[in-house]
């Protein structure tokens, strides 16, 4: 639990953090945000960024 208090702190995520919050593959990630993705993502050149308040309201389940 302490690890994703770290991580709700931040204002964006990566795509690598997000693959490590959820501990699944990055194939799993990147066809989540491929998808009608629930929450807030961004590609920018050479990634994506997600927007962390939006990600744990999700992950909460709000």
């Amino acid at each position: 639990m302490q690890e994703l208090k770290k991580y709700r702190e931040t204002e964006v995520l990566t795509a690598k953090e997000v693959q490590t919050i959820l501990k699944v593959g990055n194939k799993t990630v990147y066809r989540l945000f491929a998808k009608d993705c629930p929450f807030r993502v961004v590609k920018i050149p050479g990634g994506y960024r997600i927007h962390t308040k939006s990600f744990f309201e999700w992950l909460d389940g709000k």
